[in-house]
C-alpha cells in the first residue's frame, strides 16, 4: 500500500495514499470538520454504495454532482460549484471532497483554491487515469475558449486517495486512457517497472501496483519541479501533440487516447532525431498500438490538417514543441524542435500505425 507525503513547498503537503476510501476518510484528522462534496455523477451511479458509505464516514452534510468529462471543465459549471460552497456556507475550514475522474477533479480543486482564499480539499479519483494523472501533483483548470486548461493553477490537496475498487466498473476505453499515463510515466522513469507491467500486449493485471509505481514515479519527476515552470519536462512525453488532437475533436477524443496518439507521433521521430536502442522504438510503439481504440482512427489527422495547430502549439511554447525522445525505458532526451519536414515524415509513419493497426475494436 502507497502511503506518501509529497512536499510542495507551501506550508501544506499532500498525503498521497492507496486503499479503502471509506477507511481513508475515518482516519483523517479532518474528521468533525464541516464537510461537503462534489461528486461526478457517472461515479456515484455506478459506485453508489461505497461513494454513499464515503459521505457517511465524513459526516457530509451536502452535496454537489456534476457530469463527468472534458465538459466538465468549463466557467459554467466552475462558478456553479462556487455557487453551491457560498450557498451551504462551507466555512474556510471546511473541507471540500472531491469524488470523480481527472475533469471533475480538475475543476473542483479549481473552486477549492478561489474559494475563501483556499479551502482544504481531499481528493478521490475514481479512473485509471484520475489515479495515475490526473489527481497527482496539485494542478487544477478549465478549458477556455478552444484552448485546454487555459485557465487554472496549482493547488495541492491535503489528502489524494487512490482506492482501486473504484475501477471495477470502468470500461475498457477508460482503462485504456489510465495505461496510456501510466506508460508515460514509467517509459520514461523507471525502466523495471515498465518491464513488469508492460512486458507482454496484455494489459497489466496488477493495477494496484501499477498505481502505486506510477504515483510514484511521478512525485519523483515532480520533486525538483512542483510547479512545472519548466517547459522542459518528461512529463510532457505524448503531450506535444496531445492537446491540438484533443481539442480538434471536439473532446470527443478522450485525453489518455490522445497521449496514446502523441506518444506514436514522438516515438516515430525518435530515429530521425535521436538515438534509440535497436529495436526499442518498434517495441514501445506494438505496446501503444495494442492500446488503440477506434475513437483514435477517426479523430486522427493528416499532417497538412494539424500542421497550423502545430504552428499554434509552438508559439504558446516560446517557440518550441519540446519533443521527448524515448531512446530506450529510463533514457530520454528533450529535442526542443524539428523542421517541418521531418515532423512531416514521422507523422506519416504514426499514420500508417494508426490507420493500419487491424485489432482496434474498443469504441
Amino acid at each position: 500500500m502507497l502511503h506518501r507525503t509529497f512536499h510542495t513547498g507551501r506550508e501544506t503537503n499532500t498525503l498521497y495514499q492507496t486503499g479503502p476510501a471509506e477507511a481513508a476518510v475515518t482516519a483523517q484528522s479532518w474528521i468533525g470538520r464541516p464537510s461537503v462534496a462534489i461528486i461526478d455523477r457517472g461515479a456515484r451511479q455506478a459506485q453508489s454504495a461505497r461513494i454513499d458509505a464515503m459521505l457517511t464516514a465524513a459526516d457530509c452534510t451536502d452535496v454537489y454532482e456534476i457530469d463527468g468529462g472534458e465538459l466538465a471543465k468549463s466557467m459554467n459549471v466552475l462558478l456553479g460549484i462556487l455557487g453551491f460552497l457560498n450557498n451551504v456556507e462551507l466555512p474556510k475550514h471546511g473541507l471540500l471532497i472531491a469524488i470523480g475522474g481527472g475533469a471533475v477533479l480538475d475543476v473542483a480543486a479549481m473552486a477549492a483554491s478561489i474559494m475563501r482564499r483556499g479551502l482544504p480539499l481531499a481528493l478521490f479519483p475514481t479512473t485509471l487515469l484520475a489515479q495515475i494523472d490526473a489527481a497527482i501533483g496539485g494542478k487544477n483548470g478549465i478549458n477556455f475558449g478552444a484552448e485546454k486548461n487555459l485557465i487554472g493553477g496549482f493547488y495541492h490537496a491535503d489528502l489524494v486517495q487512490c482506492d482501486p475498487a473504484f475501477l471495477s466498473t470502468l470500461d475498457e476505453r477508460a482503462i485504456r486512457c489510465g495505461l496510456a499515463e501510466a506508460i508515460k510515466v514509467l517509459v520514461t522513469s523507471d525502466a523495471p517497472a515498465f518491464a513488469r507491467h508492460f512486458q507482454s500486449p496484455e494489459a497489466p493485471r496488477d493495477l494496484t501496483g501499477l498505481i502505486e509505481v506510477s504515483i510514484d514515479r511521478k512525485l519523483d519527476l515532480l520533486a525538483d519541479d512542483p510547479f512545472e515552470k519548466s517547459s522542459r519536462r518528461l512529463l510532457n512525453y505524448g503531450h506535444a501533440f496531445a492537446h491540438l488532437l484533443e481539442d480538434q475533436s471536439g473532446y470527443d477524443l478522450a485525453h489518455g487516447e490522445a497521449v496514446l496518439l502523441g506518444m506514436l507521433i514522438e516515438n516515430a521521430l525518435t530515429p530521425l532525431i535521436a538515438s534509440p536502442q535497436p529495436g526499442f522504438v518498434d517495441s514501445l510503439q506494438a505496446t501503444i498500438t495494442h492500446l488503440l481504440t477506434l475513437k483514435c482512427r477517426t479523430h486522427w489527422l493528416d499532417f497538412e490538417t494539424a500542421r497550423p495547430l502545430i504552428d499554434n502549439t509552438r508559439a504558446m511554447r516560446r517557440g518550441a514543441l519540446n519533443i521527448v525522445c524515448v531512446e530506450e525505458a529510463g533514457r530520454c532526451v528533450i529535442v526542443d524542435d524539428v523542421p517541418d519536414s521531418v515532423l512531416r515524415d514521422a507523422w506519416r509513419a504514426a499514420e500508417q500505425l494508426v490507420l493500419r493497426t487491424p485489432e482496434i475494436v474498443v469504441a
